[in-house]
């Protein structure tokens, strides 16, 4: 991992008094500090990445407005309180300690993307964790006359300590998540990044 990464993940480690290993918390860090763009709200480190089974989706958190939501109960509670007109982001994250791109490793969270926000039962194996942000997302479809322009938005990345990547079909595999996500027509707007 690069040092200068390394430092930062060591001062967020301890200003969160995580423990986690250093592949979790790189997920942590990642998903914290992108989560940062959409809200300002304290919240545990920990509870942004998954445990266990998990589908190539390191990361995947709901904001409503300017407020995380980390559950179903806390999801209906945001879009049915206040104005109608609500903003719901979903934001997605898989994180790799890596210096290096791997073309495999995007095509991975492609087709994990596809996967979750497919009308179907998982193909990958799944925890209760990404089971209940199955359960968030059915919500937020069912409450899309709440939502700003009729749909959700959502954000991709694919975050490794590497440098800007140039090489055409590492380029190609990252604009290929933020296909997948558009494919689906369940977005409003689709935002993919390779970080």
């Amino acid at each position: 991992m690069h040092r200068v990464v390394q430092q930062h993940m060591k001062n967020f480690s301890k200003a969160h008094s995580l423990g986690l290993e250093e592949d979790k918390m790189f997920e942590a860090f990642s998903a914290y500090t992108l989560l940062r763009q959409h809200s300002n709200d304290k919240i545990d480190p920990e509870d942004l990445v998954h445990f266990g089974a998990e589908p190539g989706i390191d990361s995947m958190v709901f904001v409503v407005d300017d407020v995380v939501v980390l559950t179903t109960e806390e999801f209906e509670g945001e879009i049915k309180s206040g104005k109608k007109d609500k903003v719901v982001t979903i934001i997605c994250v898989q994180a790799k300690t890596s210096e290096s791109w791997n073309k495999g490793e995007i095509n991975k969270f492609e087709s994990a993307i596809a996967d979750f926000f497919s009308n179907e039962e998982f193909k990958y194996p799944v925890g209760d964790r990404v089971v209940e942000l199955r359960q968030i997302f059915d919500l937020a479809i069912e409450n899309v006359g709440r939502i700003r322009n009729g749909k959700p938005d959502i954000e991709c990345y694919f975050v490794t300590t590497g440098p800007k990547p140039e090489q055409a079909e590492i380029l190609a595999a990252g604009s290929r998540v933020g296909a997948a996500a558009v494919s689906t027509g369940l977005f409003s707007t689709v935002r993919s990044e390779l970080v």
